[in-house]
């Protein structure tokens, strides 16, 4: 082993009990507002008093967090009860965030139980208080190392995330100096604490870093990565510095990533809920980190802090650790991929025609669909004109059904050739209420855009006329270039009768009876009067 992993190792084993070293690190719960202290709390003059408390593990230091406006002196005292002691002044160690501060008053010996005192000013808003035995980590970090292992900023991958950088939310110059270079395994906790502080989860994590340097004895906050009970992500210690969150010989290439808040059921008022939103972003964090850092996470590699050797603490808490496979997942809870579409290319409708579209989507991510797995037009929440009624919603296609894991949905995309031109249309899928399938933590795909179809709403060409037919046997009445009949006039008038070649001329008359010349001479002067009627019409109107 090399010489500086070797005097790592030693130095994390050389370390105080993970019970002790984790206690800690972790900043009171329960507090008591100013108007409280006044009505509940006895009175020693000007001095308000608290009943004595017990601490499960007690302490040989009493470490405070007030909440107090920062132009307000805070005075405070403690002694111990078991066994009994004087009243000793507690001093501000660290003042942060939200208007917290840290104040720290050393017992003569190891205590069980303890008071304290405080004088109430108008500036005091509340005031939280435990025993505990402080880590040595801070005392027994190594000299410095030639090359530089303090702050730095979290790699693009974890920007990208959403983490955190120290630089951006207030962090204090680190006290450690331990090196770590490679990481391996995961350790994950709680920190049984608030998840706030003056109602943000920034304030809570400096309060953290505070409490842990100022009170629990340590270089820096003991874990490398936080957790919002909102999903956001924090960077904690430098992935340049050895971990001090898991103790008990379990630190070495340990990445430690913790949740701010009590999620355990015995914790304070029950314990925080271990909300979606917030286990997805550790699921997220945790994989990124494995990826970066070459970690296949198994249940032996990403452990909770209860289950490494030698360990007696509840943390991370039943409800993390009970949902702990999530974080071992590469899928997110919300996933789908595409396997088939019922169009190839683009689609063309008449107007007014309907037609019903089909995609399928399997089912890859964590969490089971219902009917709350919803198809959607994009851009979000906006509807498109060839919906229509069959719709579930203006902006709502279809929906899933019960679709466990691994198998897969059809969603129906109905529509309707309502207007006119070309429609590049697009979808995505959407959990009601919870996330958009296209965003992270809970979401993991697919991504907006990736289920498109263009449709072409237009009217059908007219039926063409067949070509004119040139055959005058058809009867049509084309252009034909052929004369016209005998005794058609060139001015369209009244067509003459038409004689037998052999009928000769005059008045004879070829018949038995001599019918057909008397008929034809009839029509002839009845041919000829009509015209000279028409010629001499003129000289009548003038």
């Amino acid at each position: 082993m090399h010489p500086l992993r070797f005097a790592t190792l030693a130095l994390a084993l050389s370390l105080p009990s993970l019970a002790d070293a984790h206690d800690a690190a972790q900043p009171p719960t329960l507090s008591d507002s100013a108007a409280a202290i006044v009505d509940t709390w006895a009175t020693d003059g000007d001095w308000h008093v608290s009943p004595a408390r017990v601490s499960p593990t007690g302490g040989t230091r009493f470490g405070a967090m007030v909440t107090a406006d920062p132009e307000s002196d805070v005075l405070l005292q403690v002694r111990s009860v078991d066994p009994p002691g004087a009243w000793l002044d507690a001093t501000e160690r660290w003042a942060g965030g939200d208007d917290q501060r840290v104040l720290v008053a050393d017992l003569p010996s190891h205590s069980v139980s303890a008071q304290v005192r405080v004088l109430v000013t108008p500036g005091l808003i509340d005031l939280a208080w435990r025993l505990l035995t402080p880590s040595t980590e801070a005392e027994q970090q190594p000299e410095p190392m030639d090359t530089d292992i303090g702050e730095r900023s979290v790699s693009q991958a974890l920007l990208d995330i959403g983490v955190v950088p120290r630089e951006t939310w207030g962090a204090d110059p680190t006290n450690c100096s331990s090196p770590e270079d490679t990481w391996y395994r995961f350790a994950i906790h709680h920190t049984a604490g608030n998840r706030t502080s003056g109602g943000t989860v920034q304030g809570a994590v400096q309060g953290l870093q505070g409490w842990a340097m100022a009170s629990g004895g340590f270089c820096d906050i003991p874990y490398q990565f936080l957790v919002g009970f909102d999903g956001t992500l924090w960077e904690g210690r430098a992935l340049t510095l050895y971990s001090g969150a898991t103790g008990g010989g379990n630190n070495d290439g340990n990445i430690a990533i913790s949740h701010l808040g009590c999620f355990d059921s015995i914790c304070n008022s029950g314990g925080h809920p271990a909300e979606l939103v917030m286990r997805a972003g550790g699921r997220l964090l945790a994989q990124t980190l494995a990826t970066e850092h070459g970690i296949v996470t198994t249940s032996t590699v990403l452990m909770g802090h209860r289950d490494y050797p030698g360990q007696s603490t509840a943390c991370p808490g039943e409800r993390i650790h009970d949902r702990l496979d999530e974080y071992r997942s590469t899928t997110a809870h919300f996933e789908g991929t595409v396997t088939a579409t019922s169009w190839d290319g683009e689609v063309t409708l008449e107007p007014d025609e309907a037609i019903a579209l089909t995609v399928d989507i399997r089912n890859d991510g964590i969490e089971a669909w219902s009917s709350n797995t919803k198809l959607a037009p994009l851009p979000r929440d906006a509807g498109i004109p060839l919906s229509t009624d069959a719709w579930l919603s203006a902006n709502r296609v279809s929906d899933a059904g019960a679709v466990p894991p691994g198998s897969t949905a059809t969603f129906t995309i109905p529509l309707e050739g309502a207007e006119l031109g070309t429609h590049d249309l697009s979808f995505g899928l959407v959990e009601e209420a919870v996330t958009w399938f296209a965003d992270q933590p809970i979401g993991g795909g697919p991504v907006d855009g990736a289920i498109t179809v263009r449709v072409i709403v237009e009217e059908s060409e007219p039926p063409t006329d067949p070509p004119a037919d040139d055959d005058d046997s058809a009867g049509d009445d084309d252009d034909s270039t052929e004369p016209p009949p005998a005794g058609t006039p060139p001015s369209g008038g009244v067509r003459l009768p038409e004689f037998p070649e052999d009928a000769g001329t005059g008045c004879q008359c070829k018949g038995g009876n001599g019918t057909n010349g008397a008929n034809a001479g009839f029509l002839l002067l009845f041919g000829l009067g009509a015209t000279l009627r028409r010629w001499r019409s003129p000289a009548r109107r003038s």
